[in-house]
C-alpha cells in the first residue's frame, strides 16, 4: 500500500475498526514517522556537511598562513619602513628599483599577518604571490603603473584558484575557474593580489563577521565592527597592513567600511568598472547591481588605482563596461563649482560627529572656491522603501539561498528569521500593528512585502526610474555639480543590533546609481559626546537605539561622503582629494 492510498483508505475508514483499516492506520503512520525520520537525518547530515567544511576551510587558510609566517618571518625594522611609505613614495621607489616587488611583497605579507592576529581580517593568503613578484623582478619589460604594488581583494572577489564564500558553507571548495576581468587588468598593470579579506555572512551588513572566517574587528574599538561589507579589506589597510584593495558596494559596502576605519574608498557607477568573471549571485538582483570600486589609506591609492583600471584592456575584456578613460581633464580641473550639502536627510537624523565631519568638508571646500549650498535629497523616506524591496522583494528567498543547513551568523539571524520563518501575512499584520506606534519599526517588519507579484514588481522598477528623474531634476535645478553628506548616520557601531535604516544615507546613492565616495575628515570628540547626549533628536525607537550605539565612540573616525552624478568618478575623485590635501594643511 502507498502513502496516498494509505491517506485515501483512512480517509474513507477513519471510525473503521475493521482489521484492514487498523492496518492501513498503522501503514500510513510507520511511513509519516519513516518519513520525518528521514528528513531529520538528511537535515542533521547536511549540517554536519557544513559543519565538516567550515572546519576543512578554516585548517587550510590558517596552514597557508602558518606556512607564510614561517617564510615572512615577524614584522621587522624594513617592514615598517617599507609599509610606513606612502603609496606615491612605494610607486616611485619600485619603478626606479630601489625596492624590489619581492621584499615589498615580504614586507606587506608579514605586516598583514600580524595585523591578522589583532584583528582577524584576511581569510587566506595568496600562495602564488611571491611567484608573481619573482616573474616582475625577472621581467625587463616596461613597468605597469601599479609595478610590484601588493593589492587585497575582498572574499567575493574572483580570483582564480580561490574560493568566493560570501560567508557560505555551501560555497566552500568551490574555486574561481579564472581570475575577474578587473584583478586580470590590476594584474597587467603590475599588482600583485596577496591576501584575500573577511566579509559579512551574504554579504548584506554593515557588520563584518561570517560562521566560517568568525569577527573583524575594527583598529579603533576592538568590540566595534570595521564596517561592511567590505569589512575586512577596511580593516586590514587601516592598520596598515595592505596599501590599495578592491570592494564591492551595493548599498555602501565600500563608504561605509572607509567611515567606520578612517580610510578612503569610492564606489564608482555600475559597469563603470568591470563585474566580469565575478561571483554572479549578484545578477539576481534587478533593481541593483554592485559596483566595484577600490579602499586606500589615502585618495593617492584610490587615484593609482582608478587610472590604472580605466584602460582599454578592461573594455575590451569586458564590452559591458562603459569605454571611457580616465578623465584628467576633469580631475585635474581647477574650476570652481557649485557643491550641495546636507547634514540630515529628512528621514534618520545623523549623529553630532557626522554632522560636524559635513561643516569641516563644507569649510575646506569654500577654502578651494568652491561655492556650497544648502541642498536637501527629495523623499529620502520613499527611496528607502524602493531600496528595501531592491534587496527583499522576493521575500529574501534569493538573499537566503544556501542557508537553510548552514549556521546562521549571529547578525544575520534577526533577519533571518524574520523574513524566513514568520508567515507574510503575519508579518504583515504585525508590521501594521507595530506601525501604528512606531512607523519605522512597522517598516522594518514589513520590509520586502510589497513586491509579492510580478505586476508589483514593474511598478517597483519604474518608481525607482521616475525617482531617479525626480533626485536629477532637483539636482538640475539647484544648479549643482557635485554633493557632499554624512558618511553614515553613525560613526563604526559595536556588534549586536542592526538597524537597517542607517544604510539609507549610502544606498540611496546606489538605487540613483551616482558615483560616491568617502574620505576621513575628524574623530568622534567629547563636545560631540556631550551634545549626542543633549541635542540628538530622538524622535522614536529607532533614533533612541542609535543614540546608545554612540554612547561610547569618542576617538572613532568619521568620514564624509563626496557624490557626483552617473559616469563622473573622477569629479568624486578631485573634490576627496581637495578635501584631504585642505585637512593635512591645516
Amino acid at each position: 500500500m502507498t502513502l496516498l492510498s494509505a491517506v485515501a483508505f483512512c480517509k474513507r475508514h477513519l471510525g473503521d475498526d475493521s482489521e484492514e483499516a487498523r492496518k492501513g492506520r498503522i501503514i500510513l503512520s510507520s511511513l509519516l514517522l519513516g518519513g520525518a525520520a528521514v528528513k531529520t537525518s538528511m537535515t542533521i547530515y547536511s549540517r554536519y556537511l557544513m559543519y565538516s567544511l567550515r572546519k576543512s576551510k578554516v585548517e587550510q587558510a590558517s596552514n597557508s598562513k602558518n606556512e607564510l609566517i614561517s617564510i615572512v618571518k615577524q614584522p621587522n625594522e624594513d617592514t615598517e619602513r617599507i609599509t610606513n611609505l606612502s603609496i606615491m613614495e612605494l610607486v616611485e621607489k619600485l619603478q626606479n628599483e630601489e625596492l624590489k616587488p619581492e621584499m615589498v611583497l615580504a614586507a606587506y605579507q608579514a605586516k598583514a599577518l600580524d595585523v591578522d592576529k589583532q584583528l582577524n581580517c584576511v581569510t587566506e593568503p595568496v600562495t602564488g604571490a611571491r611567484n608573481d613578484a619573482r616573474h616582475l623582478d625577472a621581467t625587463d619589460k616596461a613597468k605597469g603603473p601599479m609595478y610590484g604594488i601588493p593589492i587585497s581583494i575582498k572574499d567575493n572577489i574572483a580570483l582564480k584558484g580561490y574560493d568566493c564564500t560570501k560567508g557560505l558553507s555551501m560555497n566552500i571548495n568551490h574555486p574561481m575557474p579564472n581570475d575577474c576581468v578587473l584583478v586580470e587588468v590590476l594584474k597587467k598593470q603590475g599588482a600583485i593580489p596577496f591576501m584575500k579579506t573577511n566579509i559579512p555572512q551574504t554579504l548584506m551588513s554593515y557588520q563584518c563577521s561570517n560562521p566560517i572566517f568568525g569577527r573583524t574587528k575594527n583598529l579603533y574599538k576592538s568590540d566595534y565592527s570595521p564596517g561592511g561589507s567590505s569589512g575586512g579589506e577596511a580593516a586590514l589597510i587601516s592598520a596598515g597592513g595592505s596599501i590599495i584593495g578592491i570592494g564591492t558596494d551595493i548599498g555602501g559596502s565600500i563608504r561605509i567600511p572607509a567611515h567606520m576605519s578612517g580610510i578612503c574608498g569610492i564606489k564608482s557607477s555600475v559597469y563603470r568598472l568591470s563585474l566580469k568573471g565575478n561571483d554572479e549571485g549578484w545578477k539576481k538582483y534587478a533593481l541593483f547591481c554592485p559596483a566595484t570600486g577600490f579602499l586606500s589609506r589615502d585618495m593617492d591609492g584610490i587615484i593609482l588605482a582608478m587610472r590604472s583600471v580605466l584602460v582599454p584592456m578592461m573594455f575590451e575584456l569586458d564590452p559591458n563596461t562603459v569605454p571611457l578613460p580616465f578623465n584628467e581633464e576633469m580631475f585635474s580641473s581647477k574650476q570652481s563649482l557649485r557643491i550641495g550639502y546636507y547634514t540630515y536627510d529628512g528621514f534618520i537624523h545623523a549623529t553630532p560627529a557626522c554632522e560636524r565631519a559635513v561643516l569641516i568638508a563644507k569649510e575646506a571646500l569654500e577654502r578651494k572656491g568652491h561655492k556650497l549650498v544648502p541642498w536637501t535629497p527629495p523623499r529620502v523616506e520613499h527611496a528607502y522603501d524602493l531600496i528595501m524591496n531592491g534587496y527583499f522583494g522576493d521575500g529574501a528567498k534569493t538573499l537566503f539561498t544556501g542557508l537553510e543547513n548552514d549556521k546562521i551568523d549571529a547578525k544575520l539571524a534577526p533577519s533571518y528569521y524574520l523574513m524566513k520563518m514568520i508567515p507574510e501575512k503575519l508579518r504583515s499584520y504585525m508590521g501594521y500593528i507595530v506601525g501604528l506606534f512606531s512607523p519605522k519599526l512597522g517598516k522594518i517588519l514589513r520590509t520586502g512585502l510589497d513586491a509579492s507579484t510580478v505586476h508589483d514588481w514593474w511598478l517597483i522598477s519604474k518608481d525607482r526610474m521616475n525617482f531617479v528623474e525626480e533626485v536629477l531634476n532637483h539636482w538640475s535645478d539647484n544648479r549643482l555639480d557635485a554633493v557632499i553628506c554624512p558618511g553614515f548616520a553613525v560613526p563604526a557601531v559595536p556588534y549586536g543590533l542592526t538597524i537597517t535604516f542607517l544604510c539609507a544615507y549610502t544606498a540611496l546613492y546606489n538605487l540613483l546609481d551616482f558615483p560616491a565616495g568617502t574620505v576621513p575628515v575628524t574623530r568622534v570628540s567629547a563636545q560631540d559626546i556631550e551634545q549626542l547626549a543633549t541635542k540628538y533628536s530622538t524622535p522614536d525607537f529607532v533614533h533612541k537605539q542609535l543614540k546608545k550605539l554612540c554612547e561610547d565612540t569618542e576617538g572613532l573616525p568619521v568620514g564624509v561622503q563626496v557624490v557626483s552624478t552617473r559616469w563622473k568618478e573622477e569629479l568624486c575623485l578631485r573634490l576627496m582629494k581637495e578635501i584631504e590635501d585642505d585637512l593635512k594643511s591645516q
